[in-house]
């Protein structure tokens, strides 16, 4: 009982934002990643498949490569982006250590998850289709936190909404500004790739759409996710009228569990 009586009175302690030491990051980062983070996430994943389940396909026409839904189906989804906002912003507020002064000595991370909790928040505002909330917070993300990973999500996710308003020179140059390293995430390279291949297919832009298209793919790990972009692929080289290189493509589609 008095042990658990000390854990109690350890973990309030540990709330303030104030001081710092291992044991306060330790709380605080363990907080923001699964009450924020991770729960956040999952209300994310919710609403981005009930866009997808209200997606029509037009076989006839390039498939866009990402599936933001409609007007409606947005608003379908707007109580698990309302969800995500709310637990981030809450986690924010809460667990956002204000106190660096013992750099140097060994402890986790300050303030590990925070950054990703801004994402997340961008990202909701992104799906309920008010872009400029979200790229303020793209933006914001890309001048506080310097990793070189966040600085490519970060750019990717501003670059994907600019593209969403048709500013399609801002989108280039967002792009422009970052580049994946060689130990950067399989998944976030393959992304940013991708958001290069979309600005170009909105501008017309075939032949360098399916140059970012096909460096995408030797990074998308599974092959049941590399179906649609392979698909796109052949679609883009039919209109550059590169017919061999097309058929290449479909034949990828077939070997890749694709669910069409």
């Amino acid at each position: 009982m008095f042990g658990a009586l000390l854990l109690l009175g350890a973990i309030l302690h540990a709330c303030t934002t104030t001081k710092d030491g291992f044991s306060y990051r330790l709380y605080h980062n363990t907080t923001a990643h699964f009450n924020g983070h991770f729960n956040a996430g999952e209300s994310i994943k919710k609403g981005e498949a009930k866009l997808r389940s209200g997606h029509s396909e037009n076989y006839d026409e390039i498939l866009p490569l990402f599936i933001y839904g409609t007007e409606e189906t947005a608003k379908e989804a707007f109580p698990e982006m309302e969800r995500a906002i709310e637990n981030c912003e809450k986690v924010i507020s809460r667990h956002t250590i204000t106190n660096d002064s013992k750099k140097g000595k060994k402890r986790p991370k300050l303030n590990k998850w925070i950054d990703e909790n801004y994402m997340i928040i961008g990202k909701a505002y992104f799906y309920k289709r008010n872009y400029f909330n979200a790229e303020e917070l793209f933006q914001f993300v890309s001048r506080k936190y310097k990793e070189e990973e966040t600085q490519v999500i970060s750019t990717t996710w501003l670059a994907r909404s600019y593209i969403a308003r048709g500013e399609n020179s801002k989108a280039t140059q967002a792009l422009n500004r970052v580049s994946p390293a060689e130990e950067t995430d399989n998944q976030v390279k393959a992304d940013y790739y991708m958001v290069w291949a979309d600005n170009y297919i909105q501008l017309g832009k075939y032949n360098e759409a399916a140059e970012k298209l096909e460096t995408a793919l030797k990074y998308i790990d599974k092959k049941r996710n590399r179906a649609r972009p392979h698909f796109i692929l052949a679609q883009l080289y039919q209109r550059i009228n590169k017919s061999t290189e097309a058929l290449r493509e479909y034949d990828a589609v077939i070997h890749s569990r694709a669910p069409y």
